[in-house]
């Protein structure tokens, strides 16, 4: 099976930062994918799929207001 992001992008190219976090949270916490699965979808290690997850949470949580400006650090 092909990774996700080759499949809806096109081969060979990378997504953004942003389009790799929102592919994370869709697949972990709304398809219940384990990182194991994330990771080997979207072609990352799982320390990577993971800092994508706590990245995107972070915006998330900003932009609904429960924290300030998201710095792009965990």
């Amino acid at each position: 099976m092909q990774p996700l992001l080759r499949l809806a992008l096109g081969c060979g190219r990378r997504a953004s930062r942003p389009d790799e976090q929102r592919d994370v949270v869709v697949l972990m916490h709304l398809r219940g994918y384990s990182v194991e699965d994330v990771a080997y979808h979207l072609g990352r290690g799982r320390g990577g799929v993971r800092h994508l997850d706590r990245l995107a949470r972070r915006a998330l949580r900003h932009h609904l207001g429960l924290i300030g400006e998201p710095t792009g650090r965990t």
